[in-house]
């Protein structure tokens, strides 16, 4: 049987690779005076500890102890384990995730690939750290044109908190409601600099959040509703402003190039008899659940390119579980790495069969 994990920087994504995935939270958190250990909610959750920076493993030991509560109830010597790890992760920090692999858990085998299998085409990965551009051809993918945009869901969500803290609410302690107001009010624009005027001219385009009591999660101001004895914050400009980021760093002081800058960069770094089959653009990932984004992506690309190329965007269902879903079908296509194997020939062995270098 395989075990399928989806190790990423916020969430966790595990399950048999022929079941539903249950979903972790990747940190230790605290709820007064409660430490929780992975937790399920992140509701009123503070003092997160992640083993994760910037989207790399920084914290085997933290993993470790993350992996032992949701690995809880498997046999781990039973079972091969296919699990992600992003290209980018450092040699010391891959071999240190195959030392837990191995020597902690003692899984029977390992695949390690940094996304789910593709065939041909590229995925855009906009993650929880930072986003990343992976083209693939034949189900590999090409590193050397694997592109990252340090700009991704956190930096998005404490954007949202600093503006709102200046503006109205010092919600500097609830970064989980403020992650919760970004996903159902943010959305992203066709044209930003209209839309914008359009926002300041007509306030009946603004959204407002009802924030919670009770212990709810509060929810999005319904136009028939009235305000009077909620507390209601007022995104203004900033549902649309927030996710702008993805493409305009810059407007933050940031150096990166935008999302859809760099699936360009991504592309030139192949040589261009390749450039008609990556076309095809996955968009995965906790962001790509942003309303509009494939059309923005579409506008952004057609304004880049000069090359007659026509872009194909594609969003999943369920952006958020993709690299899950499609981790669970690697074992059907690639071997893995055996105990045996990596007791005689190491990490460098797994890199090699997985192509991390």
């Amino acid at each position: 049987m395989t075990l399928v994990l989806d190790n990423g920087a916020y969430t966790i994504k595990l399950g048999l690779a022929e079941s539903e995935p249950q979903v972790y939270y990747n940190c230790i958190g605290r709820i007064k005076k409660e430490v929780i250990v992975a937790p399920r909610s992140i509701n009123g959750v503070n003092e997160v500890m992640r083993p994760h920076e910037r989207g790399v493993l920084v914290d085997p030991g933290l993993q470790s102890k993350i992996f032992k509560k949701v690995l809880k109830g498997y046999v781990c010597s039973d079972l091969d384990l296919v699990i992600s790890c992003p290209v980018y992760t450092p040699f010391t920090c891959r071999k240190q995730l195959d030392e837990i692999v191995f020597e902690e858990y003692e899984f029977k085998s390992e695949i390690r690939v940094p996304s789910g299998y593709q065939s041909t085409g590229i995925i855009v990965d906009l993650g929880f750290s930072a986003s990343t551009v992976m083209p693939y051809l034949d189900g590999f993918p090409i590193n050397s044109a694997i592109t990252r945009v340090n700009v991704g869901g956190k930096l998005l969500t404490n954007y949202l908190k600093e503006q709102i803290s200046f503006r109205q609410y010092d919600m500097r302690d609830e970064t989980w409601l403020v992650n919760l107001v970004k996903e159902k009010l943010c959305s992203v624009s066709s044209n930003f600099m209209n839309e914008l005027k359009m926002l300041q001219k007509n306030k009946s385009l603004e959204r407002h959040y009802v924030l919670p009591e009770f212990g709810d999660d509060g929810h999005e101001l319904q136009p028939e509703e009235s305000k009077e004895g909620k507390q209601v914050l007022t995104m203004g400009n900033l549902s649309i402003a927030v996710p702008e980021v993805l493409f305009r760093p810059s407007d933050i002081g940031l150096t990166d190039a935008g999302i859809g800058e760099a699936i360009w960069m991504a592309m030139q770094a192949v040589p261009s008899v390749y450039w008609e089959d990556l076309t095809n653009i996955l968009l995965v990932g906790g962001s790509a659940n942003f309303p509009n984004i494939e059309n923005r992506f579409k506008d952004e690309l057609r304004a880049i390119s000069n090359d007659g190329l026509t872009f194909n965007f594609i969003k999943p269902e369920n952006p958020s579980f993709w690299n899950w879903k499609s981790l669970s079908k690697v074992s059907e296509v690639r071997k893995g790495v055996t105990k045996e194997e990596y007791f005689e020939m190491g990490s460098e062995y797994i890199d090699w069969k997985f192509q991390y270098s």
